[in-house]
């Protein structure tokens, strides 16, 4: 019974090493074409220049993968109002009147973002679905691309700063 064991114990081991040696076979057929693909993939890329994009200059997508609109909404609800001021062109006042304006704003409700349209190489205007008390409305903010920045306008003396009329 123990000689069974023992026959049965060299098989299965020498079954793993038969196993092992054809892994190892198929990884350096792999590894081999990776390296050629990599090789006809750097040749196409140093072909092709690539103009590197600018980060914040997309109102509709940044970095964090969300539009301008959300991003400002964010940093309202959690009372981060300074890290606003980078984003925004203010008008009508300055950055006093725009903290004291944004304080006593009621910004809270919910804003889907459904189209952006460039009105020329740094002007946009992006138009936002909102929830209000379960009424939709559409929000339309303007904005400007400065110094490869979205940002967008905000009136001290409006009503609603960020919506247009």
């Amino acid at each position: 019974m123990k000689k069974i064991l023992f026959v049965c114990f060299i098989a299965i081991a020498l079954d793993a090493c038969v196993d092992t040696q054809s892994h190892s076979q198929t990884t350096e057929n792999q590894s081999a074409t990776s390296d050629s693909s990599k090789e006809i993939t750097d040749t196409t890329l140093a072909i092709v220049p690539q103009k590197p994009k600018n980060l914040f200059s997309n109102p509709v997508i940044l970095p964090n993968g969300s539009s301008i609109g959300n991003l400002l909404k964010a940093y309202y609800l959690t009372g981060q109002f300074k890290k606003i001021l980078p984003f925004i062109i203010i008008k009508n006042g300055d950055n006093n009147a725009f903290l004291k304006k944004i304080e006593t704003l009621n910004w809270g409700y919910p804003i889907k973002l459904t189209n952006c349209e460039w009105l020329n190489d740094s002007e946009f205007t992006i138009y936002y679905n909102a929830t209000i008390n379960n009424t939709k409305k559409l929000e339309i903010y303007r904005g400007k691309k400065i110094n490869d920045t979205a940002k967008l306008y905000f009136d001290c003396r409006a009503k609603n700063p960020f919506v247009t009329d």
